[in-house]
């Protein structure tokens, strides 16, 4: 093994990361998260994803919460308005789909 071989994977882990969040914000497009959401700041509608990542940041069974309530909706965790804003108007998002998002949404912090 060389010395660059550390530094290296490194490199290349970090490479991986930021276009795995790269395509997992084009999948937020595509399924109209930014509709009501924003990256950092909140615009109105709904809690910014950076905010959603640190009130569940360390808390138990969050993924699988999170990913319930992408797929099917709620109301009453950050106010009155449901998720989604207007049932039935947003694409359908599957379980691995639902799945990538938390991810990406959680790494925000």
């Amino acid at each position: 093994m060389t010395k660059y071989a550390v530094p290296i994977s490194a490199l290349l882990f970090v490479a991986m990361v930021s276009v795995a969040h790269a395509d997992t914000k084009s999948l937020a497009v595509a399924k109209q998260c930014f509709s009501c959401h924003a990256v950092d700041i909140q615009v109105g509608k709904a809690p910014a994803f950076k905010a959603i990542a640190e009130k569940y940041k360390g808390k138990a069974n969050v993924e699988a919460n999170l990913v319930q309530k992408i797929k099917n909706g709620g109301v009453g965790h950050w106010g009155f308005i449901p998720m989604p804003a207007v049932e039935g108007k947003r694409p359908d998002v599957s379980e691995a789909e639902a799945k990538e998002l938390v991810a990406w949404i959680l790494a925000q912090h």
